[in-house]
């Protein structure tokens, strides 16, 4: 229980503190990444894109952009999912989202799956990556089938969960019994929220501090 709490405070404090660090970094000289736009608006548009299209990765690598923007996408509606069992209330107009069920988390694993077996088949990708990179992968994967396992079964490790989370929302101190499959789903939550700060998936916020994204061609306006 306060190991979940820990992890979450952790999640979020130092994501917050890394994010500050970047944007206190004095920018002496732009270094727009061409071609950039000459405007704030072309600036926001170009981080949308890149947010919500991985416009980059589209340019570069069609099949991990498809693998990638799928993980991402399908991660968003479980994460959607997820809200009532952690907060306890509805998701309002988000619920429609809901009529989707357990897909978004096949489409997860399928993902995460295809993006594991790149790194292991693909000579160029096995070789630029650490082995920080097949962790992240096989968390993801662990807390993947972990919940669908959980969601599938609807037993007594989902009813454990629930009691779990229950507890966890009132900030009950009381220990409260899980199950295999509930608490390797709550080890691999609580590792991925705890290394979130240290790790190379705070590419989400990162995009927004990006000095090659954010910057506008200034020599282009100026002529």
């Amino acid at each position: 229980m306060i190991l979940l709490w820990a992890a979450v405070t952790l999640a979020i404090a130092g994501t917050c503190v890394r994010v500050l660090l970047w944007w206190s970094i004095p920018l002496r000289l732009p270094i727009p990444l061409s071609p950039a736009p000459r405007s704030r608006s072309g600036v926001v548009l170009r981080i949308l894109a890149e947010v919500f299209l991985m416009r980059a990765l589209w340019r570069g690598d069609r099949l991990g952009w498809l693998l990638s923007w799928s993980f991402h996408a399908a991660l968003l509606l479980v994460a959607i999912g997820h809200w009532p069992f952690l907060t306890g209330r509805s998701l309002g107009w988000l619920a429609g989202l809901r009529v989707v069920g357990l897909w978004p988390g096949v489409v997860v694993l399928l993902a995460l799956a295809a993006l594991l077996g790149r790194r292991l088949l693909s000579p160029r990708i096995r070789f630029i990556s650490t082995p920080a990179d097949y962790l992240w992968l096989l968390l993801f994967l662990g807390a993947t089938a972990s919940g669908l396992a959980l969601a599938v079964e609807h037993g007594e490790a989902w009813r454990s969960a629930l009691v779990f989370l229950h507890a966890w929302r009132g900030f009950s101190t009381s220990e409260v019994p899980l199950s295999g499959g509930a608490l390797l789903h709550l080890i691999a939550a609580v590792t991925l929220l705890g290394l979130f700060p240290f790790s190379k998936l705070l590419h989400a916020p990162a995009v927004f501090s990006s000095p090659t994204l954010v910057a506008r061609d200034a020599e282009r306006r100026r002529r």
